[in-house]
């Protein structure tokens, strides 16, 4: 591999008439407009203030809590003569805000001494031993900066000897420590409206506050030091933060600290322009350097220092330490990368690496260059007398501190955030741990993972690189968190005098070109790909534009960030591995989208959304002559208007609509109460052409070659669709791969086809629902019915296409689950004479006392009057029978009794190496499947695989629900003509089509239930000859599924607490965090980490029993409560909230038998049915 795959990710864009409009207002380029946008910066009002840094915008500090309570404080000590001790801490934020802290207070005439403790043997933080000697020097008061929050015991210790004021920008513990006062913005009941300010910004809102208090006026002294330990600390730099660095950026260039100018000097710095980039790789690491390798203090002596022979001393000892940091990280990092080559761990999904006394300041560097390099989460670890200490860095997608919560078992103590996190642990517990961390990010992490993002801003051609752009650029600095340098694309740009460049050819040079304009382009570290082009190959480039100055020239020139280029494929099967494109859609190009119309509490608007349902059909038109609004766009029932869409919406939509674009609005749900209705959700369709849907009239033979190709029924299936034509109401015992599912599926097209009859089969659990309705859709794609899945995954926008699908009779084939159907029954509105069939498959959950749903289908059997019921299982008990037969009237009941003597059961639970055995399978001659429980594992054992095998590696493929449904039918034809011999899949493949050569089932995990578990065993040998079930699974799977189901079936607990945090976060109308950022501050709060997915899936079950409201439109989401009843809610109303429960009690069930069960038992659940021996 030449350079590593990046994933470039393009956002949805405004309307143009927008852009347009802010690119005139403000004389900027378009493609800077697109910027701002992406932002968040949407309204002139807000682009003006961003882009317009002013000093009288900085907040009031005495908005700070316990500001004044601290300013009173420090202006007493300063009057008495107190001696005040600063105490810092040892990176470039706490040298920064001690050096801060110093400088005011001995400005305003006070007594200062600091402490920062040191890196080695201290740590981080107060400590005692510290506190005491401060006491001891005679200090009465401590101001901590950029630490102390946590500090609860160490400050109780000393209180009664010491005031301690603590200043600290770090997320507050649920218990503060009792000092004299904390200044924290973040603190719960602190009104400041900056939050994500430095430590060396907290620090400055105090000193800002001390100057107005005794000089009268405002402090901008020394905003060169803020702006370094702000952009160094790595926060936002948007809002305060941004303003402070501006106005920093301009103050460094003329700076009178004497300390700073000899650091700027001998870090080659002087009478250059600096910017955020230059604090943050150069000036950054040379202070860093001191608390890194020896002591940070020397730090807070040149920034301090008035002596210009003293500055200059320090800042060539300050450059000597970095000379010396960097010596110490290559060579750690040499040797870390020699063991990751050398054993291979690249190919692992977490690289663990342990060294001997390796420096633990400088660790965390090189795991951070490691993650660039490899781009997986990483841990170093320094080993010394029996302990580890750790530096931990992470990848988007893999949440470092919650893995190690996970494996909190194995570690001493552990602590950080998402992405960076230090840990110890004993040495002998090491090799664990990489294994359990393994385990852990293979379920959580998908192939895409893997590959770095490059979040692009919006297309430029080449031409449109002009200095007015490059000028417009420069109004955004400076660049950082929150505000990252614009990257743009250019695609299919012509290449040309692609050459290396560098001493060692490292890097690449070339020119790019399109529509007569030619710009040149530099990328570092690509140097090995210049031999890959030939003379104007067309390529797409992400870069960023700068100035490129030498020599008095100065031109335009692209830094490159990442290239694409088309390589030739071998075949097919080689596409399948590959995926490099670039998405993106503009919102007004949507075909659908959620949204809730305003205005309904208007006029007599009430009466009218009395009289609407879930389901009905809305128009939408253009009021070209409303007076306040051109573009308005109302939403008209048949009994009037009930309102409007928001503004902005109507805006985005007029451009498709004046272009003879026509959308209408279905009802998805009614808010509120009899009395008040507070909302009406719509979707917004763009209208379609109607379709015919049905074919002429098919017969059984026709079904069966769709269904079957040139096999035949069986006798038993035969006996079994005759029964239903005939109207009986049937009970079907058949084994595990007998063709239950075709005695449906050939039943539910007839109806369908041939009498306009919907069947409504009804599945124990949603993962099953999901499978089949991809396998059935596959299967019946030629008869152009409309299959369609009912089930807790659905998404807002798929719940709502459903209803309104069914209130519109365009549902031929209804998949669900009981839960989901009793829950919503009143949402499906089919004709109670339309229901021709009800499928109850493994219907022997009749006796589930923890499925009461299963009891009550007789109820909804009766609604849609009675129709025919075909129940069936592979294992029937006496009381099961007698039961179905009391509660749906079952008339005639058939049973399959044959066994299938060709199976046989390799039992290798818990086998240590997996990947090793399959591998001598996959180089035989024979048809394999290698079942697996996610899309990622079916990719990446895949990849192994080909990697691994000297023989049919080029006939291995992967085969999941995420591929596209070409992609699909090509897989399955590769598999059944040969081409493809083994087959790494998840659940989706297989049911419905006969594979009948499969030699070898591999279950590589434990499924997540039984039925899965039959259904893939089954697909061994459905030709009669000798074939083989593996069972490779054990109990680190059972654990895996565990945590999964955590995340897909939240409790109660979890739900509740997740209602309360949205509570406190939704202070006015609405909030639009994102589920990430819902589950970081639910970590803050609570201090337990929940994943993306649990909280989207709380979300789902909280809309569903009425609590909140989503709107989604294009890729933004606003989350809004509803008016809370007075009576108590229901979770059991929630079909999401039940599946869950189900799915986690099956599984344990399963899981239990299934790891107690000898191999003989297993086989006889797989080979035969299980029936009442008097049937």
């Amino acid at each position: 591999m030449l350079k590593m795959e990046k994933k470039w990710e393009l956002p949805v864009e405004a309307a143009p008439e927008k852009i347009k409009e802010i690119a005139t207002l403000f004389n900027l380029s378009e493609a800077v407009v697109k910027v701002l946008f992406n932002r968040g910066f949407y309204q002139a009002e807000t682009i003006k203030d961003f882009l317009e840094v002013n000093a009288a915008n900085f907040h009031d500090p005495f908005l700070l809590k316990d500001c004044a309570v601290a300013v009173e404080r420090i202006i007493k000590a300063i009057t008495a003569g107190e001696l005040i001790t600063i105490y810092g801490d040892y990176d470039v934020d706490g040298i920064t805000s001690t050096s801060l802290m110093v400088k005011v207070l001995t400005d305003l005439g006070a007594r200062v001494d600091y402490y920062i403790p040191e890196r080695q043997s201290e740590g981080y933080g107060l400590n005692s031993e510290a506190l005491n000697a401060i006491y001891d020097n005679k200090s009465s008061l401590l101001i901590t900066v950029d630490c102390g929050i946590s500090a609860v015991a160490e400050v109780e210790a000393i209180s009664d000897k010491l005031d301690i004021i603590i200043t600290d920008h770090h997320q507050p513990p649920e218990v503060l420590p009792k000092s004299f006062a904390i200044i924290n913005p973040k603190q719960v009941d602190c009104t400041y409206p900056e939050k994500n300010l430095a430590g060396v910004g907290v620090a400055f809102k105090l000193c800002q506050a001390l100057w107005l208090e005794l000089k009268k006026e405002n402090l901008m002294k020394y905003l060169d030091l803020v702006a370094i330990g702000t952009v160094a600390d790595i926060v936002s730099l948007l809002g305060e933060n941004r303003l402070i660095v501006k106005l920093g950026l301009k103050e460094i260039t003329t700076t009178a600290n004497v300390g700073l100018k000899a650091l700027l000097q001998s870090s080659g710095l002087s009478h250059k322009k600096i910017d955020a980039g230059k604090i943050g790789f150069i000036i950054a690491p040379r202070l860093n350097a001191a608390g890194r390798m020896d002591n940070a203090k020397i730090g807070v002596k040149l920034l301090t220092t008035e002596s210009l022979v003293t500055a200059q001393e320090l800042a060539i000892v300050l450059e000597n330490e970095n000379n010396n940091r960097q010596r110490t990280e290559k060579d750690i990092l040499e040797k870390v990368d020699n063991m990751i080559i050398n054993g291979n761990l690249y190919q692992d999904q977490v690289i663990v690496v342990a060294g001997s006394d390796w420096h633990s300041g400088v660790i965390g560097i090189v795991a951070s260059r490691i993650v660039e390099k490899y781009y997986r989460p990483v841990v170093i670890i320094s080993k010394k007398d029996g302990v580890g200490k750790g530096s931990c860095r992470s990848i988007e997608g893999f949440n470092i501190y919650e893995a190690l919560d996970e494996c909190s078992e194995l570690l001493v103590q552990f602590g950080g955030h998402k992405q960076a996190a230090g840990l110890t642990i004993k040495v002998e517990n090491i090799a664990k741990f990489r294994l359990k961390i393994n385990k852990l990010a293979e379920m959580k992490l998908t192939i895409d993972d893997f590959k770095p993002k490059i979040k692009l801003d919006t297309e430029i051609y080449c031409e449109g690189i002009t200095e007015k752009l490059l000028n417009d650029l420069t109004m955004l600095e400076p660049f950082g968190m929150g505000n990252p340098k614009p990257v743009f694309v250019s695609s299919e740009v012509l290449i040309r005098e692609a050459k290396k460049i560098g001493a060692d050819g490292k890097h690449l040079k070339f020119k790019v070109g399109t529509n007569g304009k030619e710009l040149e382009a530099l990328a570092w570290n690509l140097g090995a790909i210049a031999d890959v082009f030939s003379h104007e190959d067309k390529i797409n480039i992400a870069f960023y534009p700068e100035y490129n100055e030498w020599q008095d020239r100065k031109s335009i020139q692209l830094k490159i960030l990442d290239l694409k280029y088309q390589y030739n494929v071998k075949n097919d099967l080689n596409n399948l591995y590959s995926n490099s494109s670039v998405e993106g859609k503009t919102i007004n190009k949507l075909d659908k989208f959620f949204t809730k119309i305003v205005g309904i509490t208007f006029e007599n608007r009430q009466e009218l959304v009395a009289k609407i349902k879930i389901g009905d059909k809305l128009a939408l038109i253009n009021e070209n002559d409303n007076e306040f609004d051109s573009n308005a766009i109302k939403v008209v029932s048949p009994y009037g208007v009930l309102g409007y869409l928001r503004s902005e919406i109507a805006e985005m939509l007029m451009e498709a609509i004046s272009e003879g674009v026509k959308y209408e609005a279905v009802v998805t749900n009614i808010t509120g109460t009899e009395n008040q209705y507070n909302g009406v959700n719509i979707l917004v369709n763009k209208c379609e052409l109607t379709e015919l849907r049905y074919n002429k009239e098919i017969d059984l033979s026709t079904i069966n070659e769709i269904l079957l190709g040139s096999l035949k029924f069986h006798p038993i299936q035969m006996q079994a669709i005759d029964l239903l034509d005939k109207g009986k109401n049937v009970l079907a015992i058949m084994g595990t791969g007998r063709g239950k599912s075709a005695i449906f599926q050939a039943k539910a097209t007839l109806l369908a086809n041939n009498n306009h009859k919907t069947t409504i089969i009804i599945y124990p659990l949603r993962a099953l629902v999901n499978d089949q309705f991809i396998n059935m859709n596959r299967l019946l794609k030629d008869l152009n019915l409309k299959i369609v899945k009912a089930n807790g995954s659905l998404t807002l926008q798929e719940r709502a296409e459903l209803f309104f699908a069914l209130s519109n009779d365009k549902v031929d084939i209804l998949l669900t689950t009981p839960e989901f159907l009793e829950a919503n029954l009143a949402k499906i509105n089919i004709p109670v004479n339309k229901v021709g069939l009800v499928v109850i498959d493994e219907c022997h959950h009749i006796l589930d006392t923890v499925r009461p749903a299963y009891k009550r289908l007789e109820r909804i059997i009766n609604y849609f009057n009675n129709p025919v019921v075909l129940a069936l299982t592979a294992t029937a008990s006496p009381a099961m029978v007698t039961e179905l037969k009391k509660r749906f009237s079952i008339d005639e009941i058939i049973i399959d009794k044959n066994v299938r003597e060709n199976l046989n059961v390799v039992d290798l639970r818990n086998i240590a190496d997996k990947i090793d055995y399959i591998k001598e399978l996959v180089q035989r001659d024979e048809k394999n499947i290698i079942f697996v429980n996610s899309r990622k594992q079916a990719v990446d054992i895949a990849v192994k695989l080909r990697s691994l095998c000297n023989v049919n590696a080029d006939k291995i493929a992967f085969y999941h629900a995420g591929l596209s449904a070409d992609w699909r039918l090509k897989v399955e034809q590769w598999f059944r003509t040969g081409e493809v011999k083994t087959l790494v899949a998840t659940s989706a493949f297989g049911e419905g089509v006969d594979f009948f050569d499969v030699r070898n089932i591999i279950q590589y995990h434990l499924p997540f239930n039984s039925t899965t578990f039959n259904q893939q065993c089954g697909r061994a040998g459905r030709d009669g000859k000798e074939s083989f079930i593996h069972l490779l699974f054990g109990k680190d799977d059972i654990s895996l599924n565990k945590l999964v189901l955590k995340d897909k079936a939240p409790d109660r607990t979890l739900i509740g607490k997740i209602f309360l945090l949205l509570k406190d976060l939704i202070k006015t109308e609405f909030t639009d965090l994102t589920n990430h950022e819902i589950a970081e501050k639910f970590m803050l709060k609570h201090k337990e980490n929940i994943s993306d997915k649990a909280v989207a899936i709380c979300l789902k079950i909280m809309e569903e029993i009425g609590l909140l409201w989503r709107e989604n439109f294009g890729v933004r989401r606003k989350i809004f409560f509803n008016t809370i009843p007075e009576k108590k809610l229901n979770l059991e109303d929630s079909a999401t909230y039940l599946e869950g429960v189900y799915e986690k009690a099956e599984f344990l069930e399963f899981a239990d038998k299934i790891t107690k069960a000898q191999s003989y038992e297993i086989l006889s659940w797989i080979n035969k049915p299980i029936y009442p021996k008097d049937l």
